[in-house]
């Protein structure tokens, strides 16, 4: 892919992320089913102790207070770190794709591993003003996706900070906010949709389970866990892209990397040359 690196229009960027996703899928699914077997971990363990609480005794409460809460929390942080790691190791990834580097599993996850705390800080600063931006009647919401969506592909590819990543992304995104935007939206609902429609199917097909709520909410859990898995990679996959684009557009990064390819084969010439 390198070798053609150039401006893509919106079509085509959408066309090489549905492409490099379905090309690479068993990777992709790969990076996204392992860490969200924490959220599935937790799922499991919230049914089976929720479970035990209705077939409990009137008057005998298996769980406290304390200990719902403290399953509340550890989903919420269960989620931040595998949409961290997921991400993460997905822009690596379709860094290496791009720029035809090698790839893979494990590849991936070890270069995630150095970024985790840049991307999950990236996270919640941008999760924390998006919801603030949408309660100021929408508008700020709206201008936070277009000028920080590139935040996590700015800090794992050029391993920076959270408020330079930040930065980078509205430098980056000027001039192409609303298309930044669009495919954003796009993909968005479009795994909302998907997510949606193949949970309820599932629902459907398992329907006459219902009367045994350990069984029905365990395979429930395992559903909604695929489906996680398929979908969370492609936006991730779209916004990389998005990324190396304005690069291209902005910086000339076609070039820049075309030069630094060069450069080595330019070094062995040169060695030959003197010692000959």
């Amino acid at each position: 892919m390198a070798a053609n690196l150039r401006p893509l229009s919106t079509g085509e960027l959408l066309d090489k992320t549905f492409s490099l996703y379905r090309q690479n899928f068993p990777l992709f699914f790969g990076i996204a089913a392992l860490p969200h077997l924490i959220l599935f971990a937790l799922m499991t363990g919230a049914g089976v102790v929720l479970g035990l609480t209705a077939w409990s005794r009137p008057g005998h409460r298996l769980v406290l207070p304390e200990v719902a809460f403290a399953l509340g929390v550890a989903y919420l942080l269960g989620s931040v770190i595998a949409a961290a790691v997921t991400q993460a190791a997905t822009t690596f990834t379709v860094s290496a794709l791009y720029l035809d580097e090698p790839a893979s599993l494990g590849r991936a996850f070890s270069r995630a591993k150095g970024r985790m705390l840049a991307v999950v800080g990236v996270l919640i600063v941008f999760s924390i003003a998006f919801g603030i931006g949408l309660m100021l009647l929408i508008i700020p919401g709206v201008l936070v996706l277009m000028w920080y969506s590139l935040s996590v592909p700015a800090t794992v590819v050029e391993q920076i900070g959270v408020r330079r990543a930040l930065d980078r992304s509205s430098n980056l995104s000027k001039g192409s906010g609303w298309r930044i935007l669009g495919v954003y939206v796009l993909l968005l609902i479009l795994t909302f949709v998907v997510n949606l429609g193949i949970n309820y199917l599932a629902q459907l097909a398992l329907a006459p389970l219902k009367g045994i709520p350990t069984l029905f909410g365990l395979i429930s859990s395992g559903t909604s866990y695929l489906v996680a898995s398929l979908v969370a990679p492609i936006v991730t996959i779209a916004l990389t892209l998005l990324y190396y684009d304005q690069r291209v557009r902005k910086e000339g990064f076609d070039l820049e990397h075309m030069m630094n390819t060069l450069r080595p084969a330019d070094s062995a010439s040169a060695a030959v040359g003197a010692s000959v």
